[in-house]
């Protein structure tokens, strides 16, 4: 028994202090984060602030896994894709997940939230993780708009 505790404590000695077998751990972090090659801006020849009515958004929430989404957000920013979500958490809380076709893959989710005193709230994101910019749905005085955003902002990366 006194051989093994020595042997333990020999191991760990070696382990910790050898300096070629820490610097192997922490020699290249770039598998943790990918630096990007390029800084991209995805929106960049839309505007600031849209409005989004929120008959449109309901229209987004009623589309099915599997089909076509089409959202005229405003004359000039169409968001066309794929529904690959659709999920009703409670009776309170329904989001779905459309993937762009028209702008490189970009994601847009959508929740709606019954509130306790009944009314309807919405948030929503588009974004696209090879994208510095991003859109985030607020509301302003009963009124929702996408407000465009650094995409930092909103993740860590």
């Amino acid at each position: 028994m006194k051989h093994l505790k020595t042997l333990v404590l020999a191991i760990i000695l070696i382990v910790g202090f050898n300096p070629g077998a820490s610097a192997q751990i922490n020699e290249d972090p770039s598998w943790i984060i990918k630096p990007r090659e390029h800084s991209k801006t995805l929106f960049k020849t839309l505007k600031p602030r849209i409005e989004f009515r929120s008959d449109d958004i309901n229209k987004a929430l009623t589309g099915r896994v599997g089909e076509k989404s089409k959202l005229f957000i405003s004359p000039e920013f169409t968001f066309e894709g794929d529904i690959t979500a659709n999920v009703q958490k409670s009776t309170r809380l329904k989001t779905v997940l459309i993937k762009s076709t028209n702008f490189k893959g970009a994601l847009l989710t959508l929740s709606q939230v019954i509130e306790d005193d009944g009314s309807i709230t919405y948030t929503g994101r588009i974004i696209h993780p090879e994208s510095e910019d991003a859109y985030v749905l607020v509301n302003e005085n009963g009124k929702y708009y996408f407000e465009k955003t650094n995409l930092k902002m909103l993740m860590v990366e």
